[in-house]
């Protein structure tokens, strides 16, 4: 942990708002989207966010530092996630179309065919991603759109990295084989 973020859970440990405050403004973002990637709708993942942050700032004391903070806070976010998706007995396979999602690529060509063929892709992936089990569709986004390692997923996930290579591997193959198909469809 590095001493900026170590002084900012020390000072969120004493009660401090503001370094509360500074935690969410740092993590509220990755938070929606692991939150989103699980129930699918974008208030459900509102309110898990903003549930994971009171859970945070009352548990803050109980976080020793023996994983990254963020894998910790990650952690709460899916088993908040799960537990409120279970709750509402609903788990709903929406469109990803929802803002904050997933950020299009900053290289996209300016020329409104090469946007339009952009989104097209974009909506095959989100298509694929929807058919994919929960526990592969967020090791894909916690490897492709965190950026998190094999490690890192694993504890959020509380599963072993052979699990997560294994989810990953799975996934990718399906995602594959769903956007070959489609491709397929679409020539004949």
């Amino acid at each position: 942990m590095n001493p900026e973020e170590a002084d900012l859970i020390s000072r969120c440990k004493q009660g401090d708002q503001e370094a509360l405050k500074e935690i969410f403004d740092q993590y509220h973002k990755p938070v929606y989207r692991i939150a989103y990637g699980v129930v699918r709708e974008r208030e459900e993942a509102l309110d898990i966010v903003q549930e994971v942050f009171i859970k945070l700032y009352r548990s803050i004391r109980d976080f020793q530092g023996r994983s990254k903070f963020y894998t910790y806070l990650y952690r709460m976010t899916m088993n908040t996630a799960i537990d409120h998706s279970r709750n509402m007995e609903k788990f709903r396979l929406s469109s990803l179309e929802e803002e904050g999602a997933f950020q299009p690529s900053d290289r996209v060509e300016e020329r409104p065919d090469s946007i339009l063929m952009h989104k097209e892709s974009e909506q095959r992936v989100r298509a694929s991603l929807e058919k994919l089990p929960r526990d592969q569709r967020m090791a894909l986004i916690f490897r492709e759109v965190e950026g998190l390692s094999y490690q890192e997923i694993a504890e959020a996930m509380g599963c072993s990295i052979g699990t997560v290579m294994s989810r990953l591997h799975y996934a990718r193959k399906r995602i594959q084989e769903l956007l070959k198909d489609e491709v397929g469809e679409e020539g004949e």
